[in-house]
């Protein structure tokens, strides 16, 4: 499917959803955007991850501390289809996607456009030359408890099944893509070691000297505390009672599907 093609499923899947019933503003700023790109060569980093905000979080302050530290200015940083993922209603999601197409139009061929994304969407990894996917993950129980703590689904073994099952999905397709996955609880340990991966990633990605490498000298990674302490993760058991008995049936309604084989894993 071609990027046209693809964004103009969106346009379509936005008015089943009654979301926009003007003009798809997105739609037509990302043709320009594509049009420019192939002769602009512009440069992307887009991230996501598998469902969890804290670690999401974690994951775009040190790529964007990375990009700093290599000198590589981001000139537009963006939620991916912001408005849809928060069923924005018509207005509002229109004055948003003007916003965002204004601030692309002002990108030059040496632009860095950071994008965040919750789902897979392989969209942002077609429109430029160069495109860098950084993923993140928690351990699975502290990704519930932080989901279910949101609001974001029930307390419940069904419910905590089906979103590994939809997150699992998501992550086979980005390492389709080559993406380089951070583990959170790691990165808080070692997060010198985490920065250090995402700046030589993302330096090799961008063609950046060897010689300008080595003259950051010893590297120290931006703070990762909790981001969000208004979202529950292992430091917070708010989330009800009933939790680990949940947890631990989905566990056995999960059992075949090779968690593992993806780096992904249940808090010990």
């Amino acid at each position: 499917m071609s990027t046209r093609d693809s964004l103009t499923n969106k346009r379509g899947n936005f008015r089943q959803k009654s979301l926009l019933r003007t003009p798809d503003v997105r739609l037509l700023a990302l043709l320009r955007a594509c049009s420019s790109i192939r002769a602009a060569a512009w440069r992307v980093s887009a991230g996501g991850d598998i469902g969890d905000g804290l670690a999401a979080r974690g994951n775009k302050k040190l790529v964007k501390a990375a990009l700093a530290k290599l000198h590589l200015e981001v000139a537009h940083v963006s939620y991916w289809d912001y408005p849809k993922h928060v069923s924005m209603n018509s207005r509002d999601a229109e004055l948003w996607y003007k916003s965002e197409a204004n601030s692309l139009s002002r990108l030059t061929r040496n632009s860095t456009v950071l994008f965040k994304t919750h789902e897979f969407t392989e969209e942002p990894m077609k429109l430029c030359q160069r495109a860098i996917a950084f993923t993140s993950h928690r351990c699975l129980d502290d990704e519930l408890r932080s989901a279910a703590g949101a609001g974001w689904m029930p307390a419940r073994a069904a419910n905590f099944a089906n979103a590994v099952r939809t997150w699992a999905t998501a992550y086979r397709r980005w390492k389709l893509w080559g993406a380089i996955d951070i583990n959170y609880d790691e990165a808080l340990k070692n997060p010198s070691a985490a920065f250090r991966i995402i700046i030589d990633h993302v330096a090799f990605a961008m063609n950046v000297k060897p010689s300008e490498i080595d003259k950051l000298g010893p590297i120290r990674a931006p703070s990762m505390g909790e981001a969000n302490p208004g979202i529950p993760s292992s430091a917070s058991k708010s989330t009800a009672s009933d939790f680990p008995r949940e947890v631990t049936k989905a566990k056995e309604q999960l059992a075949s599907e090779r968690l593992s084989s993806l780096g992904l894993g249940w808090c010990v």
